[in-house]
């Protein structure tokens, strides 16, 4: 089978070859048929047959070139060159503000298409938006796209803008403010020109600043004004419950480009703070919010040294009230005794700064002439303050009273200590002397006929005098009537003061006092009989008879106060009720059934039930209003008509009345706070003549022969005289009413004495009318109130103390906030604290709060912080990339100047808390003509055009040109400084 094939090949080719040489040449159609024919050939020139040895060249086709040549052969065509390619065009161009792409080809050869499209904002103004590839290159030129340029726009008078509103392109951006800061700009504060040619939106308009009435949630404006004016302040009120959000009035103010309230009008639920967790020393009960709405309670409970609204409370009950404040304030404090000593101590171990808590002890010392209280060894700090209260009990001693010698000097009932008292003995023949002194009288009655005391009868029982007193006790079996086993008599004028009765050991003496009960029946000292018990209103007996027994009174190991017991729980005070008091005296408790009766203060009129009932520890629901009311006009309603005639009306009530006089008078008025705002007469009020003389005095202005009703003339003294009284006088239906009178001043003596401080100069010893004295403290006491005392009229006038400083207590926690370090339970005067907020949290205020005499000042918010709208515009500069709209906290924006101008200061605005800050300016370049330089006879060699520029800050040197010399008014070395250069001049020679 190959071998056939192969001899069929072999005999195919040899005819071939026959027939080629046959011919005696090529044919045109073998190379057409062959694989290096190409289309871009161009064979129109061709013959159809060519001979051997024959060299033909073939050509390109328009827009194509190559080399290609074919020799003819016996063998047929030989084929040297390469195919024809499309000629090459180039770049077509780039077009400014456009962008291209191939339409027609895939590459900028002969008969390629590239289509041009303009950037978005700009338009085609060239006739064909196109290029081809053509055989010379490509056709046309590069299409030109420009910017559409936006309208005119027109903007009011007091509108300034900034940027070109003539002749403005797509981007460009035009600012407006106005130019009064008494106007607010109504509209965009800036315009762009967009894609479309168009403005993105209108001019705006500046007006006055305006803020419309707000709508307040859970609150009300006062009023009918519907628009204030800059400056005005809202006035509106809360809904029951509800409190303003801020406590300083909104006022209607420009913020940036409009206008609004600041603070915004709100209103917020009241509620009471609790501070959680709790102070040292307090814990609550409930204990597990922070806020407590009206009408809510807590009990506060104390620690151990700890009290609350007195040093002896350990607990409290406090009521949220509907000001969002506590009736009680539910802190703990603990409980502390003074550390300035008593007056009649003259040391202790306690220092001026030491602070005292309860139980602490001090040592101390009585003054001379004072000892110790019940021989007490130190002070103990107790709820009740010191104690032994006082400390120091003066030395004295009774006066001694004796039969047989009477007292030369005069006879006191007591003497102090050294204190002597002489005695003569009746006859006077001999005398003696006691001294008093901490133990009793010291000395010796040394009258030889002493008569003794009478003899004292103690019916079972036995005396011993000493000293004129009796001391005596019952034998045994036998006992006083009362607790104790002994008792004393005094001699009084030979007779002895009550001796009690001894009585038997089984006896149970006298009836005991039952607390809000009695006992009623049988003897004080009856031992058979049984004692009933009655109890008081309101209380129930727990047992009903009192037996005595083995000299005892049972009762059921019930004590005598609680035998009779309340029926039903107490109330505590009362609910307190604005511009009311409570009839009777406070209690602080009040049986079940107990009934209050409420009065309201004068002018002010009861509505509701002025009465209400503790009913087992509650009080009846408080319906009782007492408000502002004005009564009905009560003279001259026999010539006088009222259009709504009631007895009372309320506030903002309007009466109307018209007079029957023949003047018909008319008029109205409106009950204001319980006063009617205008007079509702129908007598007009007589009028008066000249005002009275006042001595050493007169009218401020002269004096008119008739003044109206109510008009007043004020007075005033001569020089050296002092007004004593108001310095009016008022026509009052004809009279003139008013006190006064001038008088030369009284001088006054030495300044008063300032406890632990004193006078800043050396006092004198008189004082003239109005002359003032500084004071100042000791170190370490602060001054409170104003360190001044001025002379007034022979009277010093001014209040003022020197005091210890107080510490405080724990620090004000602070909302979404912390102190830098942990906070110590106690802080002296002056030391301070500082805060801190939490990430993405600023701090508004000083982070501080100082230690103010127990109180801690200082105001400071953590608030998240606000972001800021576009940047503020830079005269002669720009920001380097375009606005946004909104900017974070913190964002930064860089600015550029224009070519020429030069940044002074740092080329930043950043936004802090919706207010951008940083001081940028594009300082001027300075220009200068070449017409104003040769006026100056000056040359300059490098300038470009017909204008020399200089930045600021730079310096240029100049020269006088030929012929002309320096005058040396200005340097010739001169810097531009924000647009202005100096220019020396040269004058000729």
């Amino acid at each position: 089978m190959h071998v056939i094939t192969r001899s069929w090949v072999i005999l195919w080719i040899h005819t071939l070859t026959f027939v080629r040489s046959d011919d005696r040449g090529c044919q045109l159609s073998e190379f057409l048929s062959s694989n290096y024919y190409d289309s871009n050939f161009d064979t129109s020139n061709l013959e159809t047959s060519y001979p051997y040895g024959k060299n033909v060249r073939v050509s390109c086709h328009v827009g194509h070139s190559g080399f290609f040549r074919m020799l003819c052969s016996e063998k047929g065509w030989s084929y040297h060159g390469s195919k024809c390619k499309a000629r090459s065009c180039g770049h077509p161009g780039d077009a400014q503000f456009a962008d291209f792409e191939l339409d027609k080809g895939d590459d900028f050869v002969f008969g390629s298409q590239v289509v041009y499209t303009c950037h978005k904002g700009y338009q085609m103004v060239s006739r064909t938006n196109y290029r081809r590839c053509l055989a010379g290159g490509w056709d046309g030129v590069v299409p030109v796209c420009e910017a559409l340029q936006c309208p005119v726009i027109h903007v009011d008078s007091n509108v300034q803008v900034m940027g070109d509103p003539e002749e403005a392109n797509y981007g460009n951006v035009i600012r407006f403010r106005c130019k009064s800061s008494s106007q607010i700009l109504h509209g965009f504060t800036e315009i762009y020109c967009d894609e479309n040619g168009e403005w993105s939106g209108d001019a705006p308009k500046c007006e006055e600043i305006t803020c419309d009435k707000p709508r307040i949630e859970n609150g009300y404006v006062l009023g009918e004004i519907q628009t204030y004016k800059e400056d005005e302040i809202l006035d509106f009120a809360c809904n029951p419950k509800y409190k303003p959000s801020e406590e300083i009035p909104s006022k209607c103010i420009k913020l940036g480009n409009t206008a609004n309230w600041s603070p915004t009008p709100a209103c917020e639920p009241v509620k009471c703070e609790l501070t959680l967790p709790a102070l040292k020393g307090t814990t609550y009960d409930p204990a597990y919010r922070s806020f407590f709405p009206p009408g809510a309670t807590v009990r506060v409970i104390c620690g151990e040294k700890y009290g609350i609204t007195t040093r002896q409370n350990t607990s409290a009950v406090s009521t949220c009230q509907d000001n969002g404040q506590w009736d009680i304030r539910p802190i703990c404090q603990e409980v502390t005794c003074p550390n300035q000593k008593h007056k009649d101590v003259s040391y202790w171990n306690v220092d001026w700064w030491q602070r005292i808590t309860l139980d602490d002890t001090a040592s101390y010392w009585c003054k001379s002439g004072y000892k110790k209280t019940d021989g007490a060894d130190k002070l103990t700090c107790t709820r009740n303050g010191w104690s032994p209260n006082p400390p120091c009990q003066e030395i004295k001693c009774d006066g001694m009273v004796f039969e047989n010698a009477v007292i030369s000097n005069n006879y006191k009932q007591e003497y102090r200590k050294n204190e002597k008292a002489h005695y003569v003995c009746r006859g006077g023949q001999s005398r003696f002397t006691l001294t008093c002194t901490a133990k009793g009288w010291v000395g010796q009655n040394t009258c030889e006929d002493t008569i003794t005391c009478p003899k004292a009868e103690i019916e079972n029982g036995f005396g011993i005098v000493l000293n004129g007193t009796l001391h005596y006790a019952c034998d045994k079996g036998y006992k006083l009537v009362t607790k104790g086993w002994w008792g004393e008599a005094k001699c009084d004028k030979r007779k002895w003061s009550t001796i009690q009765k001894c009585i038997d050991e089984n006896s149970c003496g006298k009836v005991p006092d039952i607390t809000n009960g009695e006992v009623i029946f049988g003897t004080d000292t009856d031992q058979e009989n049984t004692f009933e018990i009655v109890c008081k209103e309101g209380y129930l007996a727990r047992i009903h008879k009192l037996t005595c027994q083995n000299g005892k009174w049972q009762s059921g190991k019930i004590p005598f106060k609680k035998i009779c017991a309340p029926t039903s729980e107490p109330c505590e005070a009362p609910p307190r009720v604005e511009n009311a008091v409570v009839s009777g005296a406070y209690q602080k408790e009040y049986s079940s059934g107990y009934k209050v009766t409420y009065l309201c203060r004068q002018k002010y009129t009861m509505e509701g039930e002025g009465m209400i009932t503790c009913t087992n520890g509650h009080w009846d629901k408080v319906d009782i209003n007492c408000t502002l009311q004005c009564h009905k006009p009560e003279d001259e309603t026999d010539i006088m008509r009222v259009t709504e005639d009631k007895e009372r009306y309320v506030h903002d009530d309007v009466i109307e009345y018209r007079c029957f006089t023949p003047s018909e008078k008319a008029g109205s008025a409106t009950c204001v706070n319980g006063e009617w705002d205008k007079p509702v007469t129908c007598k007009a009020p007589s009028r008066c003549g000249i005002p009275p003389r006042l001595e050493n005095g007169g009218t401020k202005t002269p004096a008119k022969h008739h003044y109206e009703q109510d008009e007043r003339v004020e007075y005033m003294c001569e020089n050296h005289y002092v007004m004593e009284g108001e310095p009016f006088k008022t026509c009052n239906n004809g009279e003139w009413t008013g006190e006064m009178r001038c008088h030369l001043p009284s001088r006054c003596g030495r300044p008063p004495v300032l406890e632990n401080g004193g006078t800043k100069t050396p006092a004198k010893h008189h004082y003239e009318h109005d002359e003032r004295v500084e004071y100042k403290c000791k170190k370490g006491y602060i001054m409170e109130g104003e360190p001044y005392q001025t002379c007034n009229n022979g009277e010093w006038t001014g209040e003022m103390r020197c005091h210890l400083p107080a510490g405080c207590g724990r620090p004000p926690v602070l909302a979404n906030g912390d102190t830098k370090t942990p906070a110590k339970p106690q802080y002296e005067h002056n030391e301070r604290v500082e805060y801190m907020c939490p990430n993405y949290y600023v701090m508004e205020g000083e982070p501080y709060q100082t230690c103010n005499n127990g109180e801690w000042t200082g105001k400071m918010k953590c608030i998240i912080p606000a972001g800021c709208g576009r940047p503020p515009v830079l005269a002669n500069g720009d920001t380097t990339t375009s606005a946004k709209p909104r900017y974070e906290h913190n964002e930064k924006v860089e600015y550029i100047c224009q070519r020429y101008y030069v940044m002074e200061g740092e080329p930043y605005q950043t936004c802090n808390n919706s207010e951008w800050t940083g001081e940028i300016k594009c300082l001027k370049p300075c220009t200068v003509d070449k017409e104003l330089l040769r006026a100056h006879n000056l040359q300059f060699r490098h300038i470009s055009g017909d204008k020399l520029y200089s930045a600021h800050d730079d310096e240029i040197e100049f020269r006088c040109v030929r012929g002309t010399r320096h005058d040396r008014t200005v340097g010739m070395r001169q810097k531009c400084n924000d647009g202005v250069m100096h220019l020396p001049t040269c004058q000729e020679f």
